[in-house]
C-alpha cells in the first residue's frame, strides 16, 4: 500500500462546498469494526408459550387462519342482509392455511335458518327422462314418507300379483275368452270349407299353411288330369278355385285381428282384476298425498306401470325400486360440497340448504361446473336433473372457498366474477404471541389431518421460525402452509426412524439438513493470499457469492471509460457505469475532470442486469483498486450503493447469507466468513439456527454498515477519513482523491504531447 504520498499539489483545487458537507457527515457517522451479536440475527419462537406441549393436545376448532375474525365479521353481516337474498361469497387464502375447513366450521356454529316451507324432492323411476329418474316435489318433510310408501306397496305388491296371477278364477276367465275365440275361428272354416265342397273345391291343411285345390267325385284332381280337360272346363275350375281362395283370404286376414282383440280382451281381463288390489295398496298414499299435485301424478303413473308389467309378463312379473334419493329442502343450514362438483351436485346442495349456504372446494370444479355455478350465482335457479331443462328457484347462498385465488376465465366468463362480496384470509401477519400462537394451532390441524405424529411444542416453535424466514423478514409470518406442512413430513419419516412417538425439534433440524445436502455445494475458490487490492465477494447475484475485480488506470474522462465484463458479449452496464462514475466524481473531484479508466470484472460472470445488484461490491472493490488498500479474501458484501454513498439493502438478504456460507465449506478450516450488509438489512435477518451456531462458535461475522465510508474502513481496517485529512495520517479518501488528482495530470500530460492533439486555429 502507498499511504506516504507528497503534499497534494497547488494546482489541486479544494473540495467544493458540497464534498466537504459530505466529509463531514462522514466523520459524524459512528464506524464499528464489532460483529453483530448473535442474538440479533435470528428471532425465536418461546416453546413454553404456545400453550401445549404437543399438537395432540390442540382442539382442532381454535385452528383459524390470519385474520379470520375481519373475515368472519364480513360474512356475517353479509349472511345477515334482510329486504334481499344475500351476496354470494368467494373466499380465498394461502395454499395449505385450511380455509375450507375454516369456514365450514365457523358457518356451521351459526345459528340455524331452516326453511319450513322448502319442498323435500323424491327422484323416481321415469323411464323417458334422462338416465331413468326425475325429480318431483314433495310437501316439506314428507320427502321419505312418501319414499318409504312407495317402497313398502312396491313389496306388497311383488308378493301379492305373482300369487293372483296364478289364480284359479283368472285363468277359468281367461281360458272363456280363449275358447269363445277358438270357437268363432273353428265356426268360420267350416263354413268356408262347405262352400268349396259345394263347388268341388278341397280346402287343404298343409305344413306350410293353407291350400286350394279342384276336386271331382270327392276327391282332389291332379295337375295332369286337369291339363287333359277342355279348356273352358279348365276355365271354369280355374274361376272356382280363385273365388274360394279370395275367401279364405279373407278369414285369414280377420285372424290377426280377432287375435289382437283376444289379446285386449285378455289385457282388459287381467287389468280389471288386479287393479282393486294395486289400488287398495296405494290407496293410504293418495290419501295423504292428494293435495299434491306432482306425487299423485306419479302415484297414478306408478299404478298403470304396475299393471302394464303384470299384464305383459304375467305370473313372472318383476316390479323396479320406483324411488330413489330424497332431498329434504331447507333442513340443513350449512351444506358443504367437497366431492367432485358438477350441475346436479350444486342443484341438490341448493335444495338441502334453503336459505342456509352452500360451501363448495374451488378445487373440485371443473369447467362445466363453473359454468354452472355462474349461473346458478346470478339467476339464483337451479336445474334439476332429469327435469329436461326445468329450473327450480332458490334462495340458497353460495361461498366458494379456495386456498389460493383463482383466476377466471375471461373467454368463458366463468370464476369469482358473480361473487359480490370476496374475502380472503391474510398471507402474511405481524409476528406476535397472538399470531405464533395462531400459526401453531394451524401446523397441529394440518399434521393430524395427514395422519402425522403430533409435534412437540418445541419442534413447531422451529418450524414458525421457517414461517418467517419465508417471509425474509424476522418481525412477519407467512401463512401458506406448504412448505411446513411437507418439512413436518419430512420431519415425521425422521422421527419414524427412530422410533419416536412425538415429531421434536431435532427431526425438524435433521430435515432442514437433508434439504440443504440435495444439492452439491462446491466450495469456493481460496486466493492463496489473505488480503487482494480491488478484490471483494459480492452477495446476491447467484446462490454462491460473485468475484468482482477492479483495475484502474489514468482515463480520457468519459464514463466510456468503465469498461464492465459481462455474461453476454452484446450486453452494455451503462447505467452501473454510470452510477459508479458520478460517485466517484462527485466524492473526490468535484472540480475536476475524473480521467479515471477502470476495468470490473466478475468471476463467474453475471448479466449486466445482475450485476446492478452487486453495485456496492464493486465500488469498494473500485476504491480499494484506487486507493491501493487490500481487502481480506474472507470478506463478502451484500447491497447497492447510492449515488451519495449510502448503501441500500438487498432484497433475499437472508438466502444470500445462507449461501455464501454454505458454499464455503462452513469455514471450517479457514478463518471466519465475514459478511457486510447494509445497516437497513439488519430488521431483515431471519437466519438459519444452524448459521446462528456458526457465529458463537467464530465460523461466521457479519457486520452492518450505513453507507461507502463505513464499510469501507470495516474491509480495510483503515480509517476512510476525508478528503481533506492531513497528509501524515492514514486516510483512504484522501489517498483516493491524490491519486485521482495524479491520474488527471498523466491524461493532461498525455494530452499535450500526443501527435494527435489539433494545432489552434
Amino acid at each position: 500500500m502507498f499511504f506516504k504520498r507528497a503534499k497534494k499539489s497547488e494546482e489541486a483545487s479544494s473540495p467544493a462546498p458540497t464534498t466537504a458537507v459530505f466529509a463531514a457527515a462522514a466523520v459524524e457517522k459512528p464506524s464499528t469494526a464489532a460483529a453483530l451479536d448473535a442474538d440479533k440475527l435470528r428471532r425465536v419462537t418461546v416453546a413454553s408459550k404456545l400453550g401445549f406441549k404437543t399438537t395432540a393436545d390442540v382442539a382442532r376448532s381454535a385452528a383459524e387462519p390470519f385474520e379470520a375474525r375481519r373475515v368472519w365479521d364480513t360474512l356475517k353481516s353479509t349472511l345477515a342482509a334482510t329486504g334481499k337474498p344475500p351476496a354470494h361469497v368467494f373466499i380465498s387464502g394461502p395454499p395449505g392455511c385450511g380455509a375450507l375447513r375454516a369456514v365450514t366450521a365457523h358457518l356451521a356454529g351459526l345459528p340455524q335458518t331452516i326453511d319450513a316451507n322448502a319442498a323435500d324432492w323424491l327422484f323416481v323411476l321415469d323411464e323417458k327422462a334422462d338416465g331413468g329418474w326425475r325429480a318431483i316435489p314433495v310437501p316439506a318433510g314428507q320427502g321419505k314418507r312418501l319414499a318409504a310408501g312407495i317402497t313398502a306397496v312396491v313389496a306388497q305388491l311383488r308378493g301379492t300379483l305373482p300369487y293372483l296371477l296364478k289364480g284359479e278364477d283368472l285363468s277359468l276367465r281367461r281360458a272363456s275368452i280363449e275358447a269363445g275365440f277358438s270357437a268363432v275361428r273353428d265356426e268360420a272354416f267350416s263354413r268356408l270349407r262347405e262352400m268349396a265342397h259345394f263347388q268341388n273345391v278341397a280346402v287343404l291343411t298343409t305344413p306350410m299353411g293353407f291350400a286350394v285345390a279342384p276336386m271331382h267325385e270327392g276327391k282332389v284332381v291332379k295337375p295332369e288330369v286337369l291339363a287333359r280337360l277342355p279348356q273352358a272346363m279348365r276355365d271354369e275350375v280355374r274361376r272356382k278355385v280363385e273365388s274360394v281362395e279370395a275367401e279364405l283370404q279373407t278369414l285369414l286376414a280377420d285372424v290377426p285381428s280377432e287375435a289382437g282383440s283376444q289379446i285386449g280382451e285378455l289385457v282388459e281381463l287381467t287389468a280389471d282384476y288386479l287393479r282393486p288390489a294395486v289400488k287398495a295398496g296405494l290407496e293410504g298414499l293418495t290419501k295423504e298425498f292428494s293435495s299434491a299435485p306432482e306425487a299423485m301424478a306419479f302415484l297414478n303413473a306408478m299404478q298403470e306401470d304396475v299393471l302394464r308389467r303384470a299384464c305383459r309378463d304375467g305370473a313372472g312379473v318383476s316390479l323396479p325400486d320406483y324411488c330413489g334419493r330424497v332431498l329434504e329442502g331447507g333442513g340443513k343450514s350449512i351444506v358443504s360440497v367437497d366431492w367432485t362438483v358438477g350441475s346436479g351436485a350444486l342443484a341438490e346442495a341448493a335444495l338441502r340448504a334453503g336459505k342456509g349456504a352452500v360451501v363448495i372446494d374451488a378445487a373440485r370444479l371443473d369447467d362445466d361446473a363453473w359454468a354452472a355455478l355462474k349461473r346458478a350465482a346470478e339467476t339464483r335457479l337451479v336445474a334439476l336433473p332429469g327435469l329436461h331443462g326445468q329450473t327450480q328457484p332458490v334462495a340458497t347462498t353460495f361461498v366458494l372457498v379456495a386456498d389460493e385465488p383463482v383466476v377466471a376465465d375471461p373467454a368463458a366468463n366463468t370464476g369469482p366474477a358473480a361473487f359480490g362480496t370476496r374475502l380472503s384470509f391474510a398471507s402474511q401477519a405481524a409476528r406476535s404471541e397472538e399470531s405464533e400462537s395462531a400459526l401453531a394451532r394451524l401446523l397441529a390441524v394440518a399434521a393430524d389431518d395427514r395422519g402425522l405424529r403430533p409435534l412437540e411444542a418445541a419442534a413447531v416453535a422451529h418450524l414458525i421460525a421457517e414461517a418467517a424466514r419465508a417471509t425474509g423478514r424476522p418481525d412477519r409470518l407467512s401463512g401458506d402452509l406448504t412448505q411446513l406442512v411437507l418439512l413436518a413430513t419430512d420431519a415425521d419419516r425422521i422421527a419414524a426412524s427412530a422410533n419416536r412417538s412425538a415429531v421434536t425439534e431435532a427431526d425438524v433440524i435433521a430435515a432442514l439438513a437433508e434439504r440443504r445436502s440435495g444439492g452439491s455445494v462446491q466450495p469456493l475458490f481460496a486466493p492463496a493470499a489473505n488480503e487482494i487490492t480491488g478484490r471483494v465477494l459480492a452477495l446476491g447475484l447467484a446462490p454462491e457469492p460473485v468475484e468482482v475485480w477492479a483495475t484502474v488506470r489514468p482515463g480520457q474522462g468519459t464514463v466510456a471509460d468503465f469498461a464492465r465484463a459481462t455474461a453476454a458479449a452484446h450486453e452494455t452496464a451503462s447505467s452501473a457505469s454510470a452510477m459508479l462514475w458520478s460517485l466517484i466524481a462527485a466524492r473526490y473531484v468535484p472540480t475536476q475532470r475524473l480521467s479515471l479508466a477502470a476495468a470490473i470484472v466478475h468471476e463467474p460472470p453475471v448479466s449486466a442486469a445482475a450485476s446492478v445488484r452487486a453495485s456496492a461490491a464493486e465500488a469498494f472493490a473500485l476504491l480499494s483498486a484506487l486507493a491501493e488498500a487490500p481487502i481480506p479474501t474472507s470478506f463478502a458484501v451484500a447491497g447497492w450503493v447510492s449515488p451519495s454513498g449510502a448503501l441500500l439493502p438487498l432484497a433475499g438478504v437472508n438466502a444470500a447469507i445462507e449461501g455464501a456460507f454454505d458454499h464455503n465449506g462452513g469455514r471450517e478450516a479457514a478463518g471466519p466468513l465475514r459478511i457486510l450488509i447494509p445497516r437497513a438489512n439488519e430488521a431483515d435477518l431471519m437466519l438459519r439456527a444452524d448459521l446462528v451456531d456458526a457465529v458463537r462458535k467464530g465460523k461466521l461475522q457479519i457486520y452492518a454498515a450505513a453507507d461507502i465510508d463505513e464499510g469501507l474502513s470495516l474491509l480495510t481496517g483503515i480509517k476512510a477519513g476525508t478528503t481533506s485529512d492531513a497528509a501524515g495520517e492514514p486516510s483512504l479518501n484522501r489517498q483516493i482523491e491524490e491519486r485521482l488528482t495524479a491520474f488527471a495530470k498523466q491524461s493532461a500530460t498525455a494530452d499535450a504531447t500526443s501527435p494527435l492533439r489539433k494545432a489552434p486555429a
